[in-house]
């Protein structure tokens, strides 16, 4: 759940391709592991990430 207050959450709604919480705010994104080097991913904790598709829930 990334929230607005800090930069590094923003940092990682960007990477995601998502919208970006302004200060205050907190949004919930379910992630998958991606494949590194996938478009639109973010590596945390040594690992790659992806926002879920339709098709992933």
């Amino acid at each position: 759940m990334p929230g607005g207050d800090y930069e590094g959450h923003r940092a990682v709604a960007r990477k995601l391709g998502t919208e970006v919480p302004a200060p205050g705010e907190v949004i919930s994104l379910r992630v998958v592991p991606a494949e590194p080097g996938t478009p639109w991913t973010v590596d945390l904790d040594g690992r790659s990430w992806r926002l879920a598709r339709e098709a992933n829930l």
